[in-house]
């Protein structure tokens, strides 16, 4: 997946209000491509699974990830099997989804 692909794929999130679940599986999305669909995402109103496994996000890409899934309404499931992300990241999201579903 190239910028210009993941920027049509962010904003046609912003406008879609009926997708529940996007599965982008093996994309070969970096970080710039994950921060344009986030910029989709956070302003959905209906996706309520994310799945980005087996691409290349790292440290970037998650923190942005980790923002759209801390402030999302909807979005209940992030899968991000397979990415080169730090551990941390991870374990940050965990705790602060656990944390928003006891809000």
């Amino acid at each position: 997946m190239d910028i210009k692909g993941a920027e049509a794929i962010g904003e046609a999130l912003k406008l879609n209000a009926t997708l529940k679940c996007l599965i982008m599986e093996e994309c070969g999305m970096k970080d710039n491509e994950a921060r344009a669909i986030t910029k989709g995402v956070k302003l959905n109103k209906s996706l309520e699974m994310l799945d980005l496994c087996t691409n290349n996000i790292v440290g970037d890409g998650m923190r942005f990830l980790r923002e759209v899934f801390k402030n999302s309404r909807t979005l209940r499931e992030l899968d991000m099997r397979g990415n080169s992300m730090v551990y941390h990241e991870i374990e940050r999201i965990m705790r602060e989804n656990l944390r928003r579903s006891w809000l």
